[in-house]
C-alpha cells in the first residue's frame, strides 16, 4: 500500500493540477470532495493529502496484521515445543 502511493503520485499531481482548473473555471459553483468543499487550490490539496493518509492508515494496518500473527505463529512454535 505504501509503495503503491509512492508510485501513483505523479498521477496524483496530474489529478490535483486538472481539479485545481476545473475550481478556477467554475468559482462560482459549489463543488464538494470526500466531504470537503473545493473553493481554492488548498482544498484541492487536501483532497489528495487525505487520500494518502487513508492508503498509509490501511497499509500500516495490514503490516500490524501481518506482524501480529507472525508473532502469534512463533509464540504458538515455541509453546509446543516447551
Amino acid at each position: 500500500m505504501l509503495a503503491r502511493d509512492a508510485i501513483l503520485r505523479e498521477r496524483e499531481f496530474r489529478e490535483q493540477k486538472k481539479l485545481v482548473q476545473t475550481i478556477e473555471r467554475l468559482k462560482k459553483v459549489r463543488l464538494t470532495l470526500e466531504g470537503i468543499e473545493l473553493a481554492d487550490e488548498d482544498s484541492a490539496n487536501l483532497v489528495f493529502i487525505r487520500q494518502s493518509v487513508k492508503r498509509s492508515i490501511w497499509g500500516t494496518a495490514i503490516l500490524t496484521v501481518g506482524f501480529v500473527c507472525l508473532f502469534l505463529s512463533r509464540l504458538f512454535e515455541v509453546m509446543h515445543w516447551g
